[in-house]
């Protein structure tokens, strides 16, 4: 404890760092700001408090200035630099760049890194978060610095070459080198899912830890040199590895901080490593302001800084041990950002972290210099070792909801003590952090039925969860991550109302990824792709009782010659609640349905039918159905026209309610209530 405390006395540059990171996290959580006040006051002699009013200030004005920048809606005949370009399987994405901003733009066409052209267009903001714990586009390209998409567009190609992206874009088109691209151009879409499992993928994306170990190996090698030398050997290999990974802010971080440490000694400043991580922290934020908004970055410095407090554990033990204690911090600091604990991969971490960075790098550019080598095949026995230990992920496995805001601050505050109090007190913290862990999944399975109809887009998926009980109706997109985000393993009943692609993609990766005890699917559509298990054939009829849930089938009435007209109709009820699903029935359907069950349709819930379309939702079947709120789920700007104005009509008429998914995110019921994402402040 002693060791901890005078490490913290001696750092005035700490207590600023620290303040400019809480600042920044409450932005996002304006409650946090609470605990900043509460840092001011506690710490209040250790730091100068004008200064400190100084620097805080001077970030808040790089926020106004930055936000300044994203008020841009259109450019006309501009000069950009393509700097990033991500292949996707039907398009690229191309980062441009000009004077500090920084857009993406969709393309068929070939480009080269380093090119220049010549773009005028709209400028399209990202959107904000849509599904619950789910990917915020908006935030994650502000913290890239990338201030929206370019669409519109008109582009002329420039003859001009940055030649700094040479090796860049050698790397990028070598097809038989997947680890290489993954290393110094962080292609995540490379990614073995293996890896993802395991939640060792950050160890592949070369960053300040890898070029840590890295140096140690050379200073061993350079040994016989003096530190002048070696200073200068190191910072030439540095700065050559920034050229290559297109000055990624994890390898930039290191690199600065690295200069400030040589400077430091030569200059005889007397600033220890905790003040030259702070002072690196600052001075990025500074000269690259859109860090101040990237979770990476913020992660980083919460890392760096743990690295460097908890150095009295492993500071005299030895190399390979050294690591082992490394790497077990790293995952344990991660644990909040993953939706899982993988027991073994936090005890094999180690070893993963030394081979990737002791073997498989080096090997993967040894073959990108020398191909021959590849017969050495070590890339295929590292993804053999690492399937192996996947595929007995189920006894170590352990699934944890996403953690909210002041969830995370608790476990990294609890996490802190836990190195500063006794031993007896130690368990009891330990305890509690377990228990903050378990929170979520005691909140999920103790809550109000809720059912979410989710936003993905041009498709269907919505899920039903209370208690144990877990529902899915419609797997297009985003369903898998949705369950992990809530710690759900198991699903009851997976509905897939018909074989269309927009209803059904992700259902093999539930199948591949969940254990599901049912798979619904309609016993007139022949165009189901092969689910090999647990498979229940219905139509109309079919009833299912299930704790507190009954599912009544009313349809396919009979085999039709569309795949539309044979999806699955059913109402979904739950106490007080009946909500109806349609598929994509068309009005042939409809009227059969109708004419066969009149009033025993009505529902307070309806979901429209083919996203809205004209080809259904017909008067006729609205009379028996009789709901008080509709759901569209459709994709915003979509290239149909859907929703169509004679089915928004039909409901105005019959003075429903209606939500839709491209205007109001995902729509969560809940106690009778609707709500939509974003005010429930996931």
């Amino acid at each position: 404890m002693k060791k901890y405390l005078t490490l913290l006395q001696s750092n005035p540059l700490y207590y600023y760092g620290i303040a400019v990171f809480i600042f920044l996290i409450s932005l996002n959580s304006y409650l946090l700001f609470i605990l900043l006040i509460s840092y001011l006051y506690y710490f209040r002699r250790r730091y100068h408090f004008i200064t400190m009013i100084v620097l805080i200030s001077f970030i808040l004005i790089l926020i106004f200035k930055y936000n300044e920048t994203k008020n841009q809606k259109m450019i006309n005949n501009i000069t950009f630099l393509i700097v990033d370009i991500k292949e996707y399987d039907k398009k690229s994405v191309i980062t441009l760049y000009n004077k500090n901003k920084r857009y993406n733009l969709k393309t068929n066409k070939n480009y080269k890194l380093g090119s220049y052209l010549l773009v005028s267009g709209e400028i399209k903001e990202y959107d904000h978060l849509r599904i619950p714990n789910g990917f915020d586009a908006y935030k994650y390209y502000q913290g890239k610095g990338i201030l929206g998409e370019i669409v519109n567009y008109q582009i002329s190609d420039l003859p001009n070459y940055n030649y700094l992206y040479y090796i860049q874009e050698k790397i990028r088109n070598i097809d038989s080198n997947e680890y290489l691209k993954i290393f110094f151009q962080g292609e995540k879409s490379e990614v073995n899912d293996d890896l993802k499992i395991l939640n060792i993928t950050h160890y592949l994306s070369l960053s300040g830890i890898h070029l840590y170990l890295l140096i140690e190996i050379l200073k061993f090698f350079m040994r016989q040199f003096d530190l002048k030398k070696q200073d200068y050997y190191i910072t030439s290999m540095l700065l050559i590895v920034c050229i290559i990974t297109n000055y990624k802010m994890t390898i930039l971080r290191f690199v600065v901080y690295y200069i400030f440490r040589m400077i430091n000694r030569f200059k005889n400043l007397k600033l220890d490593d905790l003040s030259l991580l702070n002072l690196s922290f600052l001075f990025l934020i500074c000269l690259f302001p859109f860090n101040m908004f990237s979770q990476g970055f913020l992660l980083m410095y919460l890392l760096g800084n743990a690295i460097l407090l908890l150095r009295p554990i492993y500071a005299d033990k030895s190399f390979v041990l050294k690591n082992v204690i490394i790497s077990s911090i790293i995952s344990i600091i991660l644990i909040p950002f993953n939706n899982s604990i993988n027991v073994l991969s936090i005890l094999l971490s180690p070893i993963f972290l030394l081979g990737i960075i002791y073997i498989l790098l080096p090997y993967s550019i040894i073959i990108a210099v020398v191909p021959s080598f590849s017969v050495l095949n070590i890339d295929v026995i590292f993804e053999k070792v690492i399937q192996y230990i996947a595929d007995r992920r189920i006894n170590f496995n352990f699934s944890i909801p996403t953690m909210s805001a002041y969830a995370k601050i608790l476990f990294y505050t609890i996490l802190i003590l836990i190195f500063f109090v006794s031993n007896k007190k130690r368990i009891i913290l330990v305890f509690l952090q377990a228990f903050i862990m378990i929170i979520p999944i005691i909140k999920i399975k103790t809550s109000s039925p809720t059912l979410y109809f989710l936003d993905v887009g041009q498709g269907d998926s919505a899920v039903y969860i209370s208690g144990e009980v877990v529902i899915v109706v419609d797997a297009y997109k985003n369903v898998s991550g949705f369950l992990k985000s809530l710690g759900i393993k198991r699903i009851n009943y997976l509905i897939i109302t018909h074989s269309d692609n927009d209803h059904s993609e992700e259902a093999n990766t539930l199948i591949d990824n969940f254990l599901i005890d049912n798979i619904i699917i309609n016993k007139h559509d022949e165009k189901y792709r092969i689910y090999n298990k647990n498979i229940l054939e219905v139509d109309a009829g079919y009833i299912i009782n299930y704790k507190e849930v009954i599912m009544e089938f009313y349809g396919p009435i009979r085999r039709y010659d569309s795949t539309n007209n044979n999806s699955l109709v059913f109402k979904l009820k739950y106490f007080d609640s009946e909500v109806l699903f349609t598929g994509d029935i068309e009005k042939e359907a409809e009227i059969d349905i109708a004419n066969y069950y009149g009033d025993r349709l009505k529902s307070n819930i309806l979901k429209i039918a083919h996203h809205g379309s004209n080809t259904s939702t017909s008067k006729e079947i609205l009379l028996y159905i009789k709901p008080e709120i509709a759901i569209i789920s459709l994709g915003k700007n979509n290239k149909y026209g859907f929703p169509n104005s004679e089915v928004i009509q039909n409901l105005y008429k019959e003075k429903v309610m209606i939500y839709r998914t491209d205007q109001d995110t995902t729509l969560i019921y809940k106690d009778n209530i609707f709500y939509k994402c974003y005010e429930k402040g996931w």
